[in-house]
C-alpha cells in the first residue's frame, strides 16, 4: 500500500502536468467532461443529465455538400464497469490525487492477494512473488497503463492477469474467483469477449470428469454477466447486445481496421485520425448505426480483401518489432519516450521468451505440458487474435507482457534446470 500510495501521487502530479487542460483553473480538480476516449461524454451526461449515454454528433452528407447535422444516443457504447467506478469515484471527488489513489489501492491489491495466494497455493517460494511484484510496480508503461484514468485498459490489464494466475492455482473455490474475474473482465472491456467466452468452456472441457459442478461455476459467472448486460441493452433499446455488438460502436471502430487509410496513420499515430462524423445516410438509433457500418464492412472484406491483408500485416509487424511511442494523439508537455521503448524491450523480450518456453514445452514429449503453459498459451492466444482483428497499441499488449513476466517466474526452477543440465552435458 505505502508503494502503491507513492507511485500513484507521483503518477497523479505527472497526468496533471500532461494534460492541464482537464482541470479546473488552479486546481485538482479534473473536469470529468474532460477524459478522453468517449469517457467524458458518458461522464457528463450520468452527471448532468442522469443517463448512462455518449452523445454523439453527426454530419448527413450527400457527396461534399452537407445537409443537416444530427445526434445519436449511445447507451451500449461503453461496457460499463470502467465507467461506473470513475463515475462513482469522481461523485465522491474530483481530485486526482483522490482518484487514482483510491483506484490503485483497490486494483493493486487485488492483484498482491492473488499473486500471493495463487504461488502460495503453487509451493512457489517467495522470492518468486517478489519478482512479479516488483515487474508490477517498476516497468515504466506499464504502471503507467495500471495507473490510468483514461481507459479500461488500466483495469483488464490487471484482471486478465488475475484470471491467468487464479486458472493455474489450486486455491480453494478457485472456480467462483475465476468466475468473479470473467464476469468483471467482461463488462470492462470488448477485447476481452473471446476470453471471457472460450476460457470457461475450456475449464468444463478440462476438469468436468474431475470437478463435476466446480468445471461449470465460470460458465454460471459468465452466463450471469451476459444477462445483465443484454438485459440492460433490451431495456434500453429493445435488442439484446452480444458478439459482435456487444457495444454498438464495434462496427464502426472495425471499419477503420480494414480502411484503406489505417497504414496513413498506424502505428504511429493514433486511429483517432480516422474518425469521420460525415455519413451519407440519416440514422435514427445507435442500433441502425450499428447495421450500417457492418454492411459497409462485409462489402468491404469481400471488395478489398488486399487491403484487409496488409493492415493484418502492419498488425503483426507491430506486435513482433514495435518499440517506439504509438497511437499519439496530442502534443506532450512531457515525454518519456527513452522510459517507453525500455518498456517496449522488457515486455517484447517477455512475450517472446515465454511464448517460445510454453511452445517448447508443449511440443517436446519430454517435458510435462501442465495447466501453467496450457492457460497462458490460451488466454495469450485468445487476446491476441482479438486485437489481430481490431488493431494494437502498446497499451493493449501490458496485461498479455505480465502474464508472460509471472509465466517465466513460475517457470524459474525448470529453466534453471535445463541450463544446468546443458551445461553438466558440455562439461
Amino acid at each position: 500500500i505505502f508503494f502503491t500510495v507513492i507511485i500513484s501521487i507521483v503518477f497523479s502530479y505527472l497526468f496533471f502536468k500532461q494534460f492541464p487542460t482537464f482541470f479546473e483553473v488552479n486546481s485538482f480538480k479534473i473536469i470529468p467532461s474532460k477524459l478522453p476516449f468517449g469517457y467524458g461524454n458518458l461522464l457528463n451526461n450520468l452527471f448532468e443529465n442522469g443517463t448512462y449515454m455518449n452523445t454523439e454528433n453527426f454530419l448527413l452528407v450527400k457527396g461534399k455538400e452537407i445537409i443537416t447535422s444530427y445526434d445519436i444516443d449511445f447507451v451500449l457504447k461503453k461496457l460499463p464497469l470502467f465507467s461506473l467506478l470513475l463515475f462513482y469515484l469522481i461523485s465522491i471527488s474530483k481530485n486526482i490525487f483522490f482518484l487514482i489513489i483510491t483506484k490503485n489501492i483497490l486494483f493493486f491489491s487485488l492483484f498482491f492477494f492473488v499473486s500471493y495466494y495463487s504461488l502460495k497455493s503453487l509451493n512457489m517460494k517467495i522470492y518468486q512473488f517478489l519478482l512479479i511484484i516488483l515487474f508490477f510496480l517498476i516497468i515504466p508503461y506499464n504502471l503507467k497503463t495500471f495507473s490510468e484514468i483514461s481507459y479500461a485498459d488500466s483495469i483488464s490489464s490487471i484482471l486478465i492477469a488475475c484470471l491467468y494466475l487464479l486458472c493455474i492455482s489450486k486455491i480453494k473455490f478457485k472456480s467462483y474467483l475465476i468466475g468473479l474475474a470473467l464476469f468483471f473482465l467482461y463488462l470492462t472491456k470488448e477485447s476481452m469477449f473471446a476470453i471471457c467466452i472460450f476460457v470457461p468452456l475450456l475449464i468444463i472441457y478440462f476438469d468436468f470428469k474431475n470437478e463435476k459442478f466446480n468445471s461449470l461455476v465460470p460458465t454460471l459467472f459468465i452466463i450471469l454477466s451476459i444477462t445483465a448486460w443484454g438485459i440492460y441493452g433490451v431495456i434500453k433499446t429493445d435488442k439484446f447486445p452480444f458478439g459482435q455488438s456487444i457495444s454498438t460502436w464495434k462496427s464502426y471502430d472495425m471499419s477503420k481496421s480494414i480502411s484503406e487509410d489505417f497504414k496513413k496513420y498506424y502505428p504511429k499515430y493514433s486511429t483517432d485520425n480516422l474518425d469521420s462524423n460525415r455519413i451519407d445516410k440519416k440514422l435514427n438509433s445507435e442500433w441502425e448505426f450499428y447495421e450500417y457500418f457492418k454492411k459497409k464492412n462485409i462489402e468491404k472484406i469481400k471488395s478489398e480483401p488486399n487491403t484487409i491483408f496488409e493492415n493484418l500485416l502492419l498488425k503483426m509487424k507491430f506486435l513482433m518489432f514495435n518499440l517506439y511511442p504509438d497511437g499519439i494523439s496530442y502534443n506532450k508537455i512531457i515525454s518519456f519516450d527513452i522510459l517507453f521503448i525500455l518498456t517496449n524491450i522488457i515486455n517484447k523480450i517477455s512475450i517472446y521468451l515465454a511464448l517460445s518456453l510454453s511452445l517448447l514445452i508443449m511440443l517436446s514429449k519430454k517435458y510435462n505440458f501442465g495447466e501453467i503453459e496450457k492457460y497462458f498459451l490460451i488466454i495469450f492466444l485468445l487476446n491476441i487474435s482479438t486485437h489481430l482483428v481490431g488493431w494494437f497499441t502498446t497499451k493493449h499488449l501490458v496485461g498479455i507482457s505480465l502474464i508472460s513476466f509471472i509465466f517465466l517466474v513460475i517457470r524459474m526452477p525448470f529453466i534453471f534446470s535445463i541450463l544446468n543440465e546443458k551445461y553438466k552435458k558440455n562439461v
